[in-house]
């Protein structure tokens, strides 16, 4: 679970609605990583909205405006940036076993390019996503020591029904489900529409370690890739105008984190 601290809390009540409560952080946020390592969160208008109906969560809410993560030994080494995030939360109406989750960001950028993944770069424009996590009481759990191995095996998923992104030479748009395996890798399948499929192909590719897969990319006009995570592994195949692309590999995934918590 996320524990932090900062020198200031604001709370306030809706006094229409006394079981919403809102929250603002008008200090930075000091927290630990699993591994050890200390950050510092600071931004401006951060602040988070929950409302309730008893024990039952009906909403939650977490935003900000010029959000750093920076490491808190070397405060210039910034981990993380954002113009804009907003995350919000509630159960699904048409399951309440399950939670909608919409994310929202712009001018996001990473320390690192993501691993697998340099050729795009380390800065996201802008990403949206409306998101449906499945089993979230497992995920939710405060009486286990690891909610994620605990949701992965009650067979929780996350269903992507929508997703916009701009990502260096990639914009955009995707469905699909997505979850752990038992090793706690990546897996299942995501259908991308894009108006430059090849040009994200190349660079995820690299376009000299598998040359049937050069080959395609310069030849076949893709504007929609299925991306599959499998046992470790990340494929995409396609439908050209002629003919099908069977199962190409991208990269080896690792596990979301060392069982360890490294």
């Amino acid at each position: 679970a996320f524990a932090g601290t900062t020198a200031r809390v604001f709370a306030a009540v809706n006094v229409v609605n006394p079981a919403h409560l809102i929250f603002s952080l008008p200090d930075p946020v000091r927290y630990r990583l699993n591994q050890g390592a200390e950050r510092i969160l600071t931004g401006r208008a951060v602040s988070a909205s929950l409302r309730t109906n008893g024990r039952a969560l009906q909403r939650f809410s977490v935003t900000g405006e010029d959000l750093r993560i920076a490491a808190a030994d070397t405060p210039s080494d910034t981990r993380m940036s954002a113009a804009n995030i907003a995350v919000h939360v509630r159960p699904d109406t048409r399951d309440l076993a399950n939670w909608q989750v919409a994310i929202q960001t712009s001018n996001l950028t990473l320390a690192t390019p993501v691993v697998g993944f340099e050729r795009l770069g380390p800065a996201i424009k802008a990403l949206t996503m409306g998101v449906v996590i499945t089993k979230a009481e497992a995920l939710a759990s405060s009486n286990v020591a690891d909610p994620l191995q605990f949701w992965t095996q009650a067979g929780g998923q996350a269903r992507i029904e929508t997703a916009e992104i701009e990502w260096g030479p990639a914009q955009a748009t995707a469905t699909g489900t997505i979850h752990l395996d038992e090793a706690r890798r990546l897996a299942g399948d995501l259908t991308v529409q894009m108006a430059d499929a090849n040009t994200l192909i190349g660079a995820l590719t690299g376009g000299e370690s598998n040359p049937l897969t050069a080959m395609l990319v310069q030849a076949l006009d893709l504007s929609q890739v299925v991306f599959i995570a499998r046992d470790g592994t990340l494929y995409w195949q396609a439908q050209t105008p002629v003919g099908s692309v069977s199962a190409q590999p991208i990269r080896t995934l690792g596990p979301v984190y060392s069982p360890a918590g490294g």
